[in-house]
């Protein structure tokens, strides 16, 4: 991007030197609060374009130094974050206790609400992992146990 910029700017001296050479004629210029007469055409455009680069630098001063505050206001909210993350992976996990209430998915609960229903003992947790519905057929294939690795469940 840098290369670019050198570029066009030399590329921009340049057309102004062959311009202001082939250009010497006299103009008069006109301004509300004077007029000059006989002025060289090259100095016009040369003031023109003087005039041109001082607005250009100070709007791209004050964006670049509005460009650096929002950075430096992320910076410090990365910085706030990353040391949040920090502090939680370095404490230690805290178990509920059984007064408080387990953070559980809304569907889960209202199946643990219908078990708890049916009865005593009904809700019992089961001996093994349940990894398929009661209407499934087993497998006949020996190898295709869920404990052994043989499938993907």
């Amino acid at each position: 991007m840098r290369v670019l910029g050198y570029g066009l700017s030399f590329a921009l001296c340049v057309g102004l030197l062959i311009f202001f050479f082939f250009n010497q004629t006299s103009v008069t210029v006109a301004t509300p609060w004077a007029t000059y007469h006989d002025a060289a055409l090259w100095k016009v455009v040369l003031v023109a374009v003087a005039i041109g680069v001082v607005f250009t630098g100070t709007f791209a001063v004050a964006e670049g130094a509005q460009t650096r505050l929002v950075n430096r206001r992320l910076k410090r909210q990365i910085h706030k974050l990353e040391t949040e993350i920090s502090y939680l992976r370095t404490q230690q996990p805290v178990m509920p206790s059984s007064d408080t209430p387990a953070m559980v998915h809304p569907l889960a609960q209202s199946t643990r609400a219908a078990e708890t229903a049916k009865g005593p003992g009904a809700g019992e947790p089961p001996s093994r992992p349940i990894y398929e519905s009661d209407t499934d057929e087993a497998s006949p294939d020996p190898e295709d146990d869920i404990y052994t690795g043989g499938r993907a469940v």
